[in-house]
């Protein structure tokens, strides 16, 4: 999982470098029409690995927690939350590709030539990064609740908490 997870974000760093010759941190006014839509483009493929590869990473760490932590209950809580990753990632890669309907007003709606219509693109960032704030301070907490009950002194445990935060960033 891990490796398939480095494999789509090195695909993804890829598809990142093309974004500045075609116009990344310029002013949109300043640019000609094909590097805009090219810029769309490279965007729609850019999302795509992004929500992939996200996906794949939390999936790893939850599996690498489910191997760690014996505890019935965790392993449950484990499988809900990797259960709740795979269908928010497929919810919004489903989302990528009606967000503009037909799919070309994504990259050619600009215009005002082509009919068609696109939801509130920012609208569906702003849920997608809310929802992955929440799923990642869930799956911050969700070991401390097994380290915590570690038969270790204060400190001792503090510090294997702190370690193990260390290796989740």
């Amino acid at each position: 999982m891990t490796t398939l997870a480095s494999c789509l974000h090195s695909l993804f760093q890829l598809t990142k470098d093309p974004f500045w010759p075609m116009g990344s941190g310029k002013d949109i006014w300043t640019l000609q029409p094909h590097e805009i839509i090219d810029f769309l483009k490279i965007l729609f493929v850019t999302e795509l690995f992004y929500t992939t590869t996200i996906a794949l990473i939390k999936a790893s760490k939850l599996f690498s927690f489910r191997r760690i932590f014996p505890s019935l209950l965790f392993r449950e809580a484990v499988w809900a939350t990797l259960g709740l990753n795979a269908a928010s990632a497929m919810l919004y890669f489903i989302l990528i590709f009606v967000q503009c309907c037909p799919l070309s007003v994504y990259w050619l709606g600009g215009d005002r030539e082509h009919p068609g219509v696109c939801v509130n693109f920012d609208e569906l960032v702003l849920w997608h990064a809310g929802f992955n704030i929440l799923s990642d301070v869930w799956m911050l907490i969700l070991p401390l609740t097994r380290l915590y009950k570690l038969n270790f002194g204060p400190k001792k445990k503090i510090g294997v908490m702190l370690i193990f935060r260390v290796g989740i960033l």
